[in-house]
């Protein structure tokens, strides 16, 4: 993509650094401070007209880019048609929410007490008190466009979406979250009314009251139980439920002017302006030191028993702690361990199928020239032949003569029935070293046919022992994949993941669908809330695992903000494990997996060795049948020549 400035100097985009729903953010390769949106579709031309005010305007007064990323310069295709625009980069800052929420707080910031609280609502009042002075209306007011710094300061982004007016020019903005529009704006199109100061001070107080009381939304509490019909009726009633809560802060505790400010933003018609809310959160921080049992127990002064230590003993819960001695987990996904191991086994071949048996080179061949010969009729011995003929003849002739001369035709009778017995028996004597030959050559037929049988017996035993142990290692992989799931079920078992039957019912009024959750999109809740994902009491890590398309940090957060919901409710909500119980864990789960892996290499180990053998076994039986097809040969040329060449 071309990007070019209003000087028409081609400008290299870097990496992305996030992705909305107008456009994508890049890095400025060569100012490193700085960042450009492009539009995913081309800004119309209201939007390149109130861009370019914006612009202008900060030439005017420069203190707008303290608070926000506001655009800095226009930016421009090849058709100098404007597509994005260029604004300050904002790093390593956290979304407000991860300040105000005490669980994430206390992972990302563990260090913060609340005088840090008090201290980030009172910049937003500053960064609000700055915008109105020029007449700019934030209007989408919400914990996603707010970010903090480690040293309290906030900033702004997505200003593009501001509402802004000068003189005969109006630029306004169509867009709002329920839990950030003042009563009179509740059901309103955002399109078609334009809005005030007055409603920023509304949604200024929200912040300003999640900071300041953990996390809560100062109308969650609604008889109706409907954020939006509690907002309509200024059903507003924390002052009640912190007597009845005993994990609540005690409204008293917040200094009597903030309480008075908190009074009007949500139950009267003139809320505190901006600059209202910077005079007296600095004063109430002023107020504040800390506890003397805990340092990030910060209380007011002359307040007598310590509101946070009061919270933890009575409903088990700790809004501020210290964070415990990390916990570097070494255990490793089932990919990276198992991957060695299948590439082995996917490099080992399979032994030889008994349907590929294929005779060695001249076997067949001399085991058919064998049969051959065998089969042919073998000439006559000529000697046994002549002397049977012979034989017969004088036979014949002594039995006429015995007509006439009886005594002398018995004798020569009987000369010539000796001489045919000794033909008979010359003619067996002469043809027995023909038949032992014949017998030696069938008995060396069957010793190769013996060969052939042998080797498909083994082809055979290898093929099943193979199948065998090719089953064994697939049931140990999948027994190495199953002890990483039973591993994290011990760890969300022990960081309390799965919701108690004691909160169900109270998280059940807490509608996905009515709050905004950061990196959960709206189609991603609808996507949960067709598999019966509709409220908190539904959000189990379990359950979420096993939903396609579902990222680890979108279960993250979606659990993230079912832990919020249970300390507004109770505060009893189980302490983190310490690292000890989590190493616990994980070197047991460790061994177990350490032997299946050990067992799968000692699989691997003997697949390898019976394939080898297999080989060495198949080599051996097809090199027997090679040379027993030679000596057949051999032996059959060696009968031929003595018995029917000679």
């Amino acid at each position: 993509m071309k990007v070019y400035g209003v000087d028409r100097k081609p400008i290299e985009l870097g990496v992305v650094l996030g992705r909305g729903g107008e456009g994508v953010v890049y890095t400025r390769l060569g100012r490193e401070g700085d960042a450009c949106k492009i539009y995913t579709r081309p800004p119309t031309a209201a939007r390149t007209a109130k861009l370019t005010w914006m612009v202008s305007r900060l030439q005017q007064h420069p203190d707008l880019a303290q608070w926000c990323t506001w655009p800095q310069e226009l930016l421009f295709d090849a058709q100098q048609e404007c597509i994005g625009f260029a604004m300050a980069r904002l790093e390593q800052l956290r979304p407000i929410h991860e300040v105000y929420q005490p669980e994430q707080r206390k992972s990302v910031l563990p260090s913060a007490g609340w005088d840090f609280l008090v201290r980030v609502a009172t910049n937003c009042a500053r960064m609000f008190e700055t915008l109105h002075k020029y007449d700019v209306i934030v209007g989408d007011v919400n914990e996603r466009n707010i970010f903090v710094d480690a040293d309290a300061t906030v900033h702004l982004v997505d200003c593009d979406s501001f509402q802004i007016s000068d003189g005969d020019q109006f630029f306004g903005t169509g867009v709002g979250v329920v839990d950030y529009t003042p009563p009179e704006m509740q059901g309103k199109d955002f399109r078609l009314v334009p809005r005030t100061v007055d409603h920023d001070r509304f949604g200024l107080a929200v912040i300003a009251f999640k900071l300041l009381l953990m996390g809560r939304h100062p109308f969650s509490g609604g008889a109706s139980g409907d954020l939006h019909q509690a907002i309509a009726n200024k059903e507003w009633d924390y002052p009640q439920l912190a007597q009845r809560l005993r994990h609540l802060l005690p409204w008293s505790v917040v200094g009597a002017p903030v309480r008075a400010a908190f009074v009007s933003a949500f139950t009267e018609e003139q809320r505190p302006s901006a600059a209202v809310w910077v005079e007296r959160l600095t004063a109430f921080e002023a107020t504040l030191h800390a506890c003397r049992r805990e340092p990030l127990h910060k209380v007011p002064v002359g307040l007598g028993n310590c509101p946070w230590c009061t919270i933890e003993q009575v409903a088990g819960y700790a809004y501020f702690s210290r964070p415990q001695t990390q916990f570097h987990s070494s255990w490793q996904g089932p990919d990276a361990l198992l991957a060695p191991l299948l590439a082995e086994l996917q490099a080992l071949p399979s032994p030889r199928q008994p349907e590929e048996w294929q005779a060695p080179q001249g076997m067949e061949a001399a085991i058919a020239t064998a049969r051959a010969m065998l089969q042919a009729e073998r000439p006559p011995d000529l000697v046994s032949w002549y002397l049977a003929l012979g034989g017969g003849l004088v036979a014949f002739g002594g039995v006429a003569m015995a007509l006439f001369q009886p005594t002398r035709g018995v004798l020569v009778g009987g000369a010539g029935v000796v001489a045919l017995v000794a033909s008979r028996w010359l003619s067996v004597r002469r043809q027995m070293p023909w038949h032992r030959a014949s017998l030696e050559i069938d008995k060396q037929i069957n010793a190769m046919r013996e060969i052939e049988a042998e080797w498909k017996g083994e082809a055979l035993r290898f093929r099943d022992q193979d199948r065998r142990l090719r089953a064994w290692l697939a049931d140990l992989r999948g027994q190495v994949i199953a002890v990483g799931a039973q591993r994290q079920h011990e760890i969300d078992k022990l960081e309390g993941d799965e919701v108690s039957a004691g909160l169900r019912a109270g998280l059940m009024r807490y509608a996905l669908a009515s709050v905004s959750i950061p990196n959960v999109p709206v189609e991603k809740k609808r996507a949960l809330a067709i598999r019966g994902v509709l409220t908190a009491a539904d959000l189990d890590r379990g359950k979420l695992a096993v939903i396609p398309g579902l990222a680890d940090a979108q279960i993250d957060a979606l659990i993230a903000w079912r832990r919020s919901m249970e300390t507004q409710l109770t505060g009893t909500r189980a302490r983190e494990p310490n690292p000890a119980q989590l190493g616990a864990i994980d070197s047991n789960f460790q061994h177990m997996r350490d032997n299946l892996l050990g067992e799968m290499r000692g699989a691997l180990g003997t697949l390898r060795d019976a394939g080898s053998l297999a080989d060495g076994r198949m080599a051996e039986l097809l090199e027997q049948g090679q040379l027993a097809g030679v000596a057949l040969q051999e032996r059959v040329d060696a009968v031929r020549r003595t018995f029917i060449e000679h």
